[in-house]
């Protein structure tokens, strides 16, 4: 009995240290602002009490000054937007940006000195008069002032007089054992703040609704009109939602004082045009909360709902974390440009929700914030998966318990669009993550929010998060995770836990190692993916062998099932993740199927390798099934995808087939597509295929494919007029090639895309050829190019840039080319901006290569000269008529057709486009080339024109107006007078492959 009394003893000793070495500071606040309408502005004063709860002594405290984020286009929040290709705040007129100003620091022993960083200017450093040291505190006070911004940008703003006041006073940054922890404001990644009690006194006219976080205090008038409200709104069967107007603002001015304790934060919305109502949830406990709802008649019929949302999301997490200690809780519908919700205690905004469920699922995640940012403190900016993922973990149950029969088809209105009403709503996060860990571009969830892509900062923080709670929820069994989760809830409530507090936490309480869990998925890009390689009875008689490898380095749990065909799961049962392979014995049944993971639980990246027959001769067969255009993958069959389609150009008209392939969206190791098409016209079979297998790496140099492509064409042209013209009868290509994929140097990049392609284009051509009157002759031709191409294409939104290195050669010839592509943007239009390109090229021809001149040309590529067949042209062979007129501006990108230049051994041009203000499709061109001419001498050719830009780049339309006067010579010496003629357009069709779109697209 002593010696476990002393061991209780000793595990007690060991956590008062730990609590004792476990420390954060304490910011008390008391704000008074007003609220000008007129001006769009607050003018407040605040007072902060910091206590200084460290074992260090402080000589200055930093500082967030959020509002300055939007005061110019410097900010680190503007460039993460122009990175997001966001050029809103860019380009924002001065009224509608924001600031904080009027800032004069103070304590009780005067004014103090204080900077604003140099680095940005949303972070200052506050200087103390005197050493605050260990247990001391101090008061400082400063007026402020804010010009509040255009809600178009982020979170605080206005919407005419509809406001949104968040992040706008004066914010100590958090100080904790890591240091400081100062940032700047971004959109993609949250915040981290002190705990403490704030007292906020918000004055503005009379007919204001407002929602806050924390209690009114001693406003029984107030409280008393938002009942009346309340009362007349529960009335209303439908409302207006033609009617948006502001009503006049009262002339009379109100105060109303909020009060709040244990919360990191402050945010108010006000807007006269808000419905409002109001119910009450009670807890376990007995705790009553007030729940408030606050909209405006856009989506009415759908927010009357939303105070039993409120109640439910507040009852269901203080379930499943905690039970909820603050008084009210308020949702206020409202413009918001940073996603479908953002959280602050006490209260949410939700933007446009479209449907009930998804108001419903916004308001509850939003609500569940609460919990996580809220009561437990995390830092969201450094570890976003703890805030973001965690809440989605629990959001996920909450929707699997409310709508258990919502399917992903409810995400596209109700339609089976690519089968999608055969999956369950909880597919999305694991479709959404295998698009992702299929490209090879997922990323670790241990990377601070800035560092995310767009895409994986919802597929990764979100929902990979969610998934992996929810496998590790369902090893360790639903009840042991939510005693776990609530547990860590109680012992860490209003403090700031850290990753490594979290996982401490779950491996202590689980007895498990959870190292396979933090260390291996939340802290790395590694994946899961087991495969059954043999199925025998065992010598047991009770039980089968079942085989299975871990083709990854994740010793990951792993869940065996036993299935009937009609999918009934019979038996399961789990097994201790394991590397390499291992024989598991598993209970007989009456199976038809043993899979792993039948219920579909685990993140498996390929489950095509999980399931084998427990009966016939082919355990592992698995029936290949034909889909019509594409569906979301089955689990473990493979699927051959078609769609019709059809095809036409001069030669072989009207063309009908198929296209054939097995992959689309989510990318294979092995991919493969076949295209056959029939002619009528030519009464033979046409078309193109590819085949290719994509290899994986984790440096930037993230995707190798290897592969070979091809295309046949029968191009017969009808002869009519025996006028001894040669022309191509067809062509056929086969390329095969290898590509590498590079990753941007930030991570978080989206723009960037940088490829090295190495290839063989080997082409076989037929041409006939009269050798007499009426007596043609076909010839065949066959040669072979070798090709190595470097391209870096940054699609940044401002000053888009590109560079492109391409050696074509073989033993008759080596041709090496160069471009530089700039745009300087200017304009709030995407793609306009003056375009300048910058060519170089050098050829030298050893042998003949009459059959397909690899020249140099100042007007480009037609299709006649695409030696190559890399382009789609309608009308490859025509010398007139409108197929003619299309082309592919490369080379000296001139648009006007022109043979000068063509036998250049060197040539180097520049090309200019400039859009036509507020019309950027318009553009006007100016194109200057130069090149060694027939004798010897540099030739220099000029032209100028305008553009129709469709599509940028890809479909436009050219119309020269000015040339220079050898173009001019040239067109006299060969009888070109016509205008008609010198129109030229490229229509970039090659570039439609979807396939090849994502793999070059960095998401």
């Amino acid at each position: 009995m002593k010696i476990i009394i002393l061991f209780v003893f000793l595990l007690a000793a060991v956590n008062v240290y730990s609590q004792e070495n476990y420390w954060q500071q304490q910011v008390n606040y008391e704000i008074h602002v007003r609220l000008n309408d007129k001006c769009h502005s607050l003018h407040a004063n605040i007072k902060i009490d910091y206590y200084n709860n460290s074992p260090h002594t402080l000589k200055f405290i930093k500082f967030h000054l959020w509002p300055n984020a939007y005061k110019n286009s410097s900010t680190a929040l503007c460039q993460q937007m122009l990175d997001q290709v966001d050029a809103s705040l860019y380009y924002a007129d001065e009224i509608d940006r924001g600031y904080i100003d009027s800032l004069d620091f103070s304590d009780e022993s005067g004014k103090l000195k204080w900077e604003i960083n140099t680095d940005t200017i949303d972070i200052a450093t506050i200087y103390l008069n005197k050493e605050l040291k260990p247990g001391e505190h101090v008061q400082i006070s400063t007026p402020f002032y804010v010009k509040i911004p255009s809600s178009e940008f982020s979170r605080l703003g206005h919407y005419l007089q509809s406001y949104q006041v968040t992040q706008w006073y004066p914010k100590p940054a958090v100080f904790d054992k890591s240091g400081w922890h100062a940032f700047p404001y971004l959109n993609q990644g949250e915040f981290y703040s002190e705990f403490g009690s704030f007292d906020v006194y918000i004055t503005l006219p009379r007919n204001y609704v407002v929602g806050a976080t924390g209690d009114l205090v001693d406003a029984e008038e107030e409280e008393a009109w938002l009942d009346s409200i309340a009362e007349a709104d529960a009335r209303i069967s439908h409302f207006k939602s033609s009617c948006w107007a502001f009503p006049p603002s009262d002339s009379v001015l109100k105060t109303l004082h909020y009060h709040q304790d244990k919360v990191h934060d402050f945010a108010w919305f006000a807007d006269k045009r808000f419905h409002v109502l109001k119910d009450e949830v009670v807890l376990k406990s007995g705790h009553k909360v007030t729940c408030w709802s606050m909209f405006t008649n856009e989506e009415a019929d759908l927010w009357v709902k939303s105070p039993r949302y409120l109640k439910r999301a507040v009852k269901f997490y203080s379930e499943q974390v905690g039970e909820y200690p603050y008084n009210q809780v308020t949702a206020v519908q409202g413009t918001l440009s940073a996603g479908a919700g953002m959280e602050y205690p006490n209260i949410t905004i939700i933007g446009e929700a479209g449907d009930d469920k998804s108001l419903d699922n916004v308001i509850m995640h939003e609500v569940g914030h609460n919990w996580f940012y809220g009561m437990l403190g995390f830092n969201e900016r450094d570890h976003p998966w703890m805030d973001e993922g965690l809440n989605t973990y629990i959001e996920s149950l909450y929707m699997q318990k409310y709508y258990p029969k919502a399917k992903l088809s409810d995400y596209l209105s109700g339609l089976n669009l690519f089968h999608a009403s055969d999956y369950s709503q909880k597919y999305e996060s694991y479709l959404a993550n295998l698009f992702q860990w299929r490209r090879n571009q997922n990323q670790s969830l241990a990377l601070p929010a800035q560092d995310f892509t767009p895409i994986n900062y919802g597929v990764s923080v979100y929902m990979k998060t969610g998934l992996y709670m929810r496998y590790l929820r369902a090893w360790l069994g639903e009840k042991e995770a939510r005693r776990i989760m609530r547990d860590f809830f109680a012992q860490w409530a209003y403090k700031h836990p850290q990753p490594e507090d979290f996982k401490a936490f779950w491996e202590k309480e689980s007895g498990q190692n959870l190292d396979w869990f933090f260390d291996e998925l939340i802290n790395s890009t590694k994946t899961i993916d087991y495969k059954i390689s043999r199925l025998k009875k065992s010598e047991r008689g009770d039980s089968v062998s079942v085989t299975v490898r871990n083709k990854t380095k994740v010793a990951a749990p792993l869940l065996i099932t036993g299935i009937k065909k009609d999918g009934t799961v019979k038996n399961e049962q789990w097994y201790p993740g394991f590397t390499g392979s291992r024989v598991l014995q598993f209970p007989k049944g009456d199976y038809d199927l043993i899979r792993i993971d039948g219920r579909n639980i685990m993140p498996d990246v390929y489950r095509g390798n999980d399931m084998v027959h427990t009966k016939g001769l082919v355990k592992k067969r698995k029936m290949p099934r034909l889909s019509f255009a594409w569906t979301l993958p089955k689990d473990n069959r493979p699927t051959l995808f078609w769609t019709p389609v059809i095809g036409w150009n001069m030669y072989n008209r009207f063309m009908l087939g198929a296209a054939f392939y097995n992959s689309l969206l989510f990318e294979k190791k092995w991919q493969y597509s076949i295209m056959p098409m029939y002619s009528f016209e030519q009464k033979n079979v046409n078309g193109s295929f590819s085949l290719f297998r994509n290899f994986y790496t984790t440096t930037k140099l993230y995707r190798i494919s290897v592969g070979i492509t091809g295309r046949k064409y029968n191009e017969k042209k009808t002869v009519a007029d025996k006028d001894g013209t040669d022309f191509q009868a067809g062509f056929a290509r086969l390329v095969p090639q290898v590509i590498f994929y590079f990753n941007p140097q930030k991570s978080h990049l989206t723009s960037i895309t940088k490829m090295l392609t190495l290839r063989v284009v080997m082409v076989s051509k037929n041409s006939y050829k009269y050798v007499a009157k009426d007596v043609l002759e076909e010839e065949n031709d066959r040669y072979d190019v070798y090709e190595a191409s470097f391209v870096n294409i940054n699609k940044r939104r401002i000053n888009p840039y590109s560079y492109r290195f391409l050696l074509h050669g073989n033993s008759d010839f080596w041709r090496l080319t160069s471009e530089f592509q700039y745009r300087l943007s200017y304009g709030k239009a995407k793609n306009s901006g003056f375009d300048m390109r910058l060519f170089a090229g050098l050829n030298n021809r050893r042998g003949s290569t009459n059959n397909y001149q690899p020249l140099l040309r100042m007007a480009g590529t037609s299709g006649w000269n695409d030696y190559l067949y890399d382009g789609v042209f309608l009308g490859r062979n025509e010398y007139s008529g409108i197929w003619s007129q299309q082309m592919i501006p490369n080379d000296g990108g001139f648009y006007v057709p022109t043979i000068l230049g063509s036998f250049s051994d060197w040539l180097i041009a520049v090309n200019l486009r400039a859009s036509v203000p507020k019309l950027s499709f318009i553009k006007a061109y100016m194109n200057i080339g130069f090149d060694n001419s027939f004798n010897g001498n540099t030739e220099t050719l000029w032209e100028a024109g305008m553009l129709l830009s469709i599509v940028d780049r890809k479909f436009e339309v050219y119309f020269p107006f000015l040339w220079s006067k050898d173009i001019q010579d040239v067109f006299d010496l060969n009888n070109q007078n016509s205008y008609g003629e010198k129109i030229r357009f490229t229509m970039r069709l090659e570039l439609l492959n979807p396939v090849k779109y994502l793999k070059e697209v960095h998401f």
